[in-house]
C-alpha cells in the first residue's frame, strides 16, 4: 500500500471515531528533508434510519494533477507520483519520490523525434586505380573501406496505449541515415602513369594492368563513385511483463524491415588505342522482411530514467545484384562488367538475423514532455556489398572470355551510434 493510502485509511478510522460532523484534517508526509502538507476536510459517519454507519468521505483542498494522470490520494496507472505533479515536472518531489512512472510513455499516446548520428561498416573494393611508373606499383584506389564515417540521420517513433492501465500497446518506428558518398579522381595531369589492374586469366593469373595513361604517349582520367543508404523501421506490440515501483519490463512482438542500397561506379577515358571511355556499375540492395523479438526494461536511477531496448529480427534477406557495362568499343561491355560474364542482375534469398541493442537516458521535464539520448547497435548477420561482386581477373584474348563471371559473396553488416531527441506524450 502506497504511503499516502495508508495515512488517510488513518485518518478514515480516526473520523469513525469522532462525533462531530465536519472534521479539519492535515495529511502530512515527510521524506528526507522536505515535508508535503496537504489540506482535507472529513464528513464523520452518521446513522440512518436504518441504523447503518454511512461511509466518511473526504474532500481534499488540493486534487493535485488530475490532468497528468495524478489521483487524489496518489498514482493512478498513468500517473506521476504519490503526491501528485509539482513544478519538478512529475511528482512534489520529483521523479524519484515514491511509486513513480516516469519511465517509459506516461499516457494514451506518444511521439519522439530523434537526432541521429551513426556510422556504417563502410565499403571494400578490390584494387582499381594505379599509378604504374615504377615499381613497386602504387595504389591509389581500393584494398581498404571506404565510406565508415559517421553520418546524420533522424528517426520517428509514434506509439499508443491499447488500454487505459497501460499493459498492451503498439508503436512504430522508422529510421534513415543520410547517404554515404564517396569519391575519387585522378588524371594524367597528376598522376602520368595512371592505370586499372586486373589479373590475367591467359597468364596464370599473373598481375597486369589497362593504360590510361602512360607518359608521353597517352593521357586519360579515371572517375569513381561509391554511395550507401541505409534506413530501417518496425512496428512493434508490447506487453507489461512486470512492474516495481521504481521500473517495468515490457516483451516486444512485431515486424522489422530494413534497406542497405550500396553501388560502385567507375568510368575511365583514355587516348590509347584511338581512344575511347568505359564505364562499370555494381549496385547491390539488402531488403530484409522478419519477425522481430525483445525486451524493454525501464528503469528509474535518481532523475533519470534509464532504457534499455533488446531485440532480434528474424526473417529474409533479399539480395539483388545488378551489374552494367559499356564502352566506345561494345555497347554491352565495361573493364569489369562483361556480357556472357558477369552483366546482369542477380538474386537470392538468404535467411538472416538482425539483432539489435539500444540504450537511452530519459529526463521528464515536465508531465507530458521528455528529453533523451543514447546510444543505438544494429547488426546483419548476412548481407551483400557491391565491391565483394567485382571479379578483377579478365580473359582479354579470347573472343568469348572465360571470366569476369559473377558469384555472390557476403559477410556481415552494421550501423551503430548515438541519438538525442525529445518525446511528446497526449
Amino acid at each position: 500500500m502506497r504511503l499516502s493510502q495508508t495515512l488517510a485509511a488513518l485518518v478514515f478510522t480516526s473520523a469513525l471515531a469522532t462525533a462531530a460532523s465536519v472534521q479539519a484534517i492535515e495529511l502530512r508526509s515527510t521524506f528526507g528533508d522536505r515535508t508535503v502538507v496537504r489540506q482535507a476536510s472529513a464528513v464523520t459517519p452518521t446513522r440512518g434510519s436504518a441504523g447503518k454507519v454511512a461511509p466518511a468521505s473526504f474532500q481534499f483542498a488540493s486534487a493535485g494533477c488530475a490532468d497528468g494522470g495524478c489521483s487524489d490520494l496518489g498514482c493512478t496507472d498513468p500517473g506521476c507520483s504519490d503526491l501528485g505533479c509539482g513544478d519538478l515536472g512529475c511528482g512534489d518531489l520529483g521523479c524519484s519520490a515514491f511509486c513513480n512512472s516516469c519511465c517509459g510513455p506516461r499516457s494514451g499516446q506518444w511521439a519522439e523525434l530523434e537526432y541521429l548520428l551513426w556510422w556504417r561498416k563502410g565499403r571494400f573494393s578490390p584494387d582499381l586505380v594505379t599509378d604504374f611508373a615504377a615499381p613497386p606499383t602504387t595504389v591509389l584506389f581500393g584494398g581498404e573501406r571506404r565510406g565508415n564515417d559517421g553520418k546524420a540521420g533522424g528517426r520517428l517513433t509514434l506509439g499508443t496505449w491499447l488500454d487505459p492501465y497501460m499493459n498492451f500497446g503498439v508503436e512504430a518506428r522508422y529510421w534513415q541515415l543520410g547517404s554515404s558518398n564517396v569519391r575519387f579522381a585522378a588524371d594524367s595531369n597528376s598522376n602520368p602513369s595512371l592505370g586499372i589492374p586486373f589479373f590475367d586469366d591467359n597468364n596464370g593469373g599473373m598481375a597486369n594492368v589497362i593504360e590510361i595513361a602512360d607518359p608521353g604517349l597517352t593521357t586519360g582520367s579515371v572517375l569513381i563513385d561509391s554511395t550507401s543508404d541505409v534506413l530501417g523501421g518496425d512496428v512493434l506490440f508490447r506487453g507489461r511483463l512486470s512492474e516495481s515501483c521504481y521500473g517495468r519490463v515490457d516483451f516486444l512482438l512485431g515486424y522489422q524491415f530494413s534497406r542497405i542500397d550500396e553501388d560502385i561506379q567507375l568510368s575511365a577515358t583514355t587516348t590509347a588505342n584511338g581512344g575511347g571511355t568505359f564505364f562499370d556499375s555494381f549496385a547491390a540492395k539488402n531488403e530484409f522482411h522478419g519477425v522481430a523479438l525483445g525486451l524493454n526494461l525501464d528503469k528509474q536511477v535518481g532523475w533519470v530514467c534509464v532504457d534499455l531496448m533488446a531485440k532480434v529480427g528474424l526473417g529474409d534477406n533479399e539480395q539483388t545484384m545488378a551489374i552494367n557495362g559499356t564502352s566506345q568499343i561494345d555497347a554491352n561491355e565495361g573493364i569489369f562488367a562483361q556480357s556472357g560474364g558477369n552483366i546482369g542482375v542477380f538474386r537470392q534469398s538468404e535467411f538472416v538475423v538482425v539483432p539489435e541493442v539500444a540504450l537511452n537516458m530519459t529526463y521528464q521535464v515536465s508531465c507530458r514532455l521528455s528529453v533523451n539520448a543514447g546510444a543505438t547497435l544494429i547488426y546483419w548477420s548476412n548481407a551483400i556489398q557491391p565491391g565483394d561482386q567485382i571479379d578483377t581477373t579478365l580473359d582479354i584474348n579470347n573472343a568469348t572470355p572465360n571470366r569476369p563471371v559473377f558469384a555472390f559473396h557476403q559477410d556481415d553488416y552494421w550501423v551503430h551510434g548515438f541519438n538525442a531527441g525529445l518525446t511528446w506524450t497526449f
